[in-house]
C-alpha cells in the first residue's frame, strides 16, 4: 500500500513539473498563474508598429522602473511578450528607424546618420512589402528627423509628417506632441472600412531632449522631466488603445512597442545620445502582442534587435522572409524553441565621426561579450556588468581579438557610404538643431584617429556644445560664443562648432561677427567645403550681396538640384540689381517645388 502511495505521489510529483515545464516555455519566458488560452487566428491580422523616441530599456514600469508611471504600455506587456533585453543597432533616431522598418542594419542599407543620408528606392521597407499584400498602409510621425525627404516615407499610402503651424518665436516647427500624433492616426483607424487588412506606424518624440512637459506633469515630475514626458506619451495613447479594444481591432492585431534608442542621463558622462552605444542607449523595450499566438504574461531576456521585427511580423503572418535581412522570426522562441540562440548583433555610433572628425565607433555583441572598436578599444560581460562600469579587454586580450576579426568578418561587403554623404540644406539643419541635434555638414574621414580622437576623451566638448546652443537659446549669445570658443581652442578642427556660431550670430542681428569666423576658419583650411555655404548666406544676412552671389553660383553649378541654393543665388542677384537673372533663378525654385 505504501508502495502505492509513493507511486502515485511521485507520478503527481512528474506531472506537475511536466506541466510547469509547458507553461513556462523554457528559460527567459514567465507566464503569469491563470494563463489564458490562445485565441484562434483571425483571417485578417492587422499590424500596429509603436515607436517612442528616446525610451530606456529600463524606463517603463514593467522593467521595474519606479520614477514612471506608464500603466497602459504596462496592460499591453501584460497582455503579450515583453523581451527585456532588445538592442538597437544606432543610436540617433533615423538609421535606427531604418533598421526596424527594412530588417537590416547599416551595413546593408547605408543611413549612418540623421542628416546627409537618405534611404534609396532600392533598399525595400516593410511597409512596401506589405502594401504588396494588400494593406492599407499609413505611418504618423513626430519630429522633422523622419520627414518623408528621409525616403522613410517608401510603401506608405499615407505619410503624415506635418508639424503644425509656425508661430511668433518658433520659426522651425519641427515636432509636435504625442496627443497631437495620436489623434489624426486614430482618425485614420477609424476611416478604415475592414476591406482591407492595415498597417500603421505612429512615432511620438517626446522623450528626446530637450525635457520639457505639459504643464499637467509639471509637478509630478519637477525632479525628473525625461520621466514626466514618458508618462505623458503613455497617457496620450489611452484613446487609441481604448478604441482597439471597444471596437474588437485589438485582438485581430499584432501590435509592436519599442524605442530607436535610449537616453544616457549622463551615465558614461553623456547627457543625451549618439556619441556611444553603452546599454543606456543601446538597449531598448521591446513588446510584442499577438493573442492568437502569444499567452500573456511571457517574459523574455534573451537578447533580441530591432532587426528582428520585418522578419518576425512577416512570420506571424505567413508571408515569406526575403532573404538578406539581417534579423530572424521572433515567433519560435515565444512559441517555446528552447534552442534559440542569440546572434550576433552589430551597432555603430558614428554621428561624432562624420559630424565631428572624431574616430567612428562601430561594435559587436557576441554571446555574453560586448566589443566596442575604439582607439581605446572595449570589452564588457553582459551577464556581469551590465551597465559596462569596467573596461576589462586588458585581461581579455585573446576575446577581444577574436571579437575584432568577427566585427571585421561583419562588415565585409557593407554598403558604408560615407564617402557619398550630401550637404542638408540651411533649413534642414536649422530644423534638426531646433529638435536637440547637433548636426553639421559632412567632416572629411581621416585614414587613422589616435586615442586623441577617441570620443571618451571628448565627450565634455559635445557636452560643452550643447550647454553654449542652451545659452543662446535663452538670448546670452556672448555666453554662448565664449563656451564655444573653449571648445575651439581644444579642438579647433571641429567645423559644426563655426557652422553654430555663424547660425547663432546671424540669427542675433550680428551676420558681420559671423562672416569674420568663418573667414578665418576656411583661411585655416577647415571644411571649407562645408563651410562655405554657411559663409555666403551669413554674406547675404550682412549685406555683402556681391560677395554671396560669387559663392552662390559656384555652389549652384555644382549642386544644380539644390532648390535652396537657387533660392539664395536670385535674391542675392536682385539686390545687386541683376533681375533678369533673378528671376530666371525664382522662377527654377517656383518649378521645382511644383514638381
Amino acid at each position: 500500500m505504501n508502495r502505492i502511495v509513493g507511486i502515485v505521489l511521485m507520478s503527481l510529483v512528474v506531472l506537475t513539473l511536466f506541466a510547469f515545464a509547458l507553461l513556462s516555455g523554457g528559460c527567459g519566458q514567465e507566464q503569469e498563474s491563470s494563463p489564458a488560452v490562445l485565441m484562434a487566428p483571425p483571417e485578417k491580422i492587422n499590424v500596429l508598429l509603436i515607436t517612442i523616441d528616446t525610451l530606456r530599456g529600463d524606463y517603463l514600469g514593467i522593467s521595474g522602473q519606479k520614477a514612471v508611471s506608464t500603466p497602459e504600455i504596462d496592460r499591453m506587456a501584460r497582455e503579450g511578450a515583453y523581451f527585456s533585453y532588445c538592442v538597437a543597432h544606432n543610436t540617433v533616431t533615423l538609421p535606427s528607424h531604418v533598421n526596424i522598418l527594412t530588417g537590416t542594419d547599416p551595413r546593408e542599407h547605408g543611413v549612418h546618420d540623421n542628416s546627409g543620408f537618405r534611404l534609396v528606392s532600392s533598399k525595400v521597407t516593410l511597409a512596401e512589402m506589405l502594401k504588396d499584400r494588400g494593406y492599407n498602409t499609413a505611418a504618423f510621425v513626430g519630429a522633422f528627423v523622419l520627414d518623408s525627404r528621409t525616403g522613410i516615407d517608401q510603401g506608405f499610402d499615407h505619410f503624415d509628417d506635418y508639424y503644425g503651424i509656425k508661430r511668433p518665436g518658433n520659426p522651425f516647427v519641427t515636432e509636435r506632441p504625442a496627443e497631437e500624433v495620436v489623434t489624426p492616426a486614430l482618425k485614420w483607424l477609424r476611416e478604415q472600412d475592414g476591406n482591407n487588412p492595415w498597417f500603421e506606424w505612429i512615432h511620438v518624440y517626446d522623450p528626446h531632449w530637450p525635457h520639457e512637459v505639459p504643464v499637467a506633469y509639471e509637478k509630478m515630475y519637477e525632479d525628473n522631466l525625461y520621466a514626466g514626458e514618458i508618462s505623458y506619451v503613455d497617457d496620450s495613447f489611452k484613446p487609441l488603445f481604448d478604441y482597439l479594444r471597444s471596437s474588437g481591432l485589438l485582438d485581430s492585431t499584432l501590435l509592436i512597442i519599442t524605442s530607436d534608442h535610449g537616453e544616457s542621463l549622463n551615465d558614461h558622462g553623456e547627457s543625451t545620445h549618439g556619441m556611444f552605444c553603452y546599454n543606456s542607449t543601446l538597449w531598448v523595450p521591446l513588446i510584442i502582442r499577438a493573442p492568437w499566438q502569444i499567452a500573456p504574461g511571457l517574459e523574455f531576456d534573451r537578447r533580441v534587435s530591432h532587426v528582428d521585427l520585418v522578419p518576425t511580423i512577416l512570420d506571424t503572418l505567413g508571408v515569406p522572409v526575403p532573404q538578406g535581412l539581417h534579423g530572424r522570426s521572433l515567433v519560435p522562441l515565444y512559441a517555446g524553441n528552447r534552442n534559440y540562440a542569440e546572434p550576433d548583433s552589430y551597432f555603430e555610433a558614428l554621428s561624432a565621426s562624420v559630424n565631428r572628425g572624431w574616430a567612428p565607433l562601430r561594435g559587436v555583441l557576441h554571446e555574453n561579450w560586448k566589443y566596442i572598436d575604439l582607439p581605446i578599444p572595449e570589452l564588457y560581460d553582459m551577464n556581469t556588468d551590465f551597465m559596462e562600469t569596467s573596461n576589462i579587454i586588458e585581461g581579455r586580450a585573446g576575446t577581444a581579438r577574436q571579437l575584432r576579426a568577427l566585427l571585421a568578418r561583419m562588415r565585409q561587403g557593407e554598403d558604408e557610404g560615407l564617402e557619398a554623404m550630401r550637404e542638408e540644406s540651411a533649413d534642414a539643419l536649422r530644423r534638426l538643431e531646433a529638435l536637440g541635434y547637433l548636426t553639421g555638414a559632412p567632416q572629411p574621414l581621416k585614414d587613422e584617429y589616435g586615442p586623441e580622437d577617441d570620443p571618451k576623451n571628448l565627450i565634455h566638448l559635445n557636452n560643452e556644445l550643447n550647454l553654449a546652443i542652451a545659452a543662446a537659446a535663452r538670448g546670452d549669445i556672448d555666453k554662448s560664443m565664449e563656451m564655444m570658443n573653449r571648445v575651439l581652442a581644444e579642438r579647433p578642427d571641429m567645423a559644426i562648432v563655426y557652422q553654430h556660431m555663424a547660425s547663432i550670430l546671424v540669427d542675433a542681428d550680428r551676420a558681420q561677427e559671423a562672416v569674420e569666423i568663418l573667414d578665418a576658419a576656411i583661411a585655416k583650411g577647415i571644411a571649407r567645403d562645408q563651410l562655405v555655404s554657411r559663409l555666403a548666406i551669413a554674406l547675404v544676412s550682412a549685406g555683402d550681396t556681391e560677395r554671396s552671389a560669387v559663392i552662390f553660383e559656384e555652389i549652384y553649378n555644382k549642386d544644380p538640384e539644390s532648390l535652396e541654393t537657387a533660392h539664395y543665388l536670385a535674391i542675392s542677384l536682385a539686390e545687386n540689381g541683376d533681375y533678369a537673372r533673378a528671376e530666371e533663378f525664382f522662377l527654377r525654385v517656383i518649378n521645382g517645388d511644383e514638381s
